[in-house]
């Protein structure tokens, strides 16, 4: 399987240049609309946009951590911006305060990764067959990356990316500003 994942303290050996500038400004905004009164949910949802249109990526969208065992995991997919309706899945019952069993190695190891607020990188024809893959291809994802928000040391979400059009190569620098926008 190629999972790739890392911490954020390995990442900051490459430049912040070109596109990354957009992304930076697109952050900065968001900042300021949070912390300027703008608040919970409308920031949020315009984050998620900003951060979706300067990436490029089909969708955007978080996922809410509500409780994990060591055999199950609940979440809620509670926001979501998508470049257009055939990528929306907000909504869908599937994916509405949902619970997993976690009895597979891979989703075993993306769960303990995350737990470890670990970013995770996917390109989907690069992975094994197995659960991880036919996951990603049912949601016809080609490329993801999932950065866990984390609240005082504990994984409160996960922010993810998905990109439905291309095989995209996520840069360390990209990954980095991202994690700000997690923060947010």
């Amino acid at each position: 399987m190629i999972l790739e994942t890392g911490t954020f303290q390995d990442l900051g050996n490459e430049s912040i240049a070109g596109s990354n500038a957009s992304l930076m400004a697109a952050i900065a905004r968001s900042a300021e609309e949070l912390t300027s009164g703008k608040g919970w949910p409308d920031a949020v949802n315009d984050l998620l946009a900003a951060l979706g249109k300067v990436t490029g990526v089909s969708r955007v969208w978080i996922f809410q951590t509500v409780s994990v065992t060591d055999s199950h995991i609940t979440q809620n997919y509670t926001f979501e911006w998508a470049a257009s309706h055939k990528y929306k899945q907000i909504g869908m019952p599937m994916f509405s305060m949902f619970t997993n069993v976690i009895d597979r190695p891979e989703y075993r190891e993306l769960v303990a990764s995350r737990l470890r607020g670990e970013w995770q990188k996917t390109i989907t024809s690069d992975l094994e067959p197995g659960w991880l893959r036919d996951t990603q291809e049912v949601q016809q994802i080609k490329t993801m990356l999932t950065i866990p928000v984390m609240v005082e040391d504990r994984w409160w979400g996960t922010l993810g990316f998905d990109d439905c059009e291309r095989d995209y190569h996520w840069s360390e620098a990209e990954i980095a500003l991202l994690r700000i926008a997690g923060y947010l």
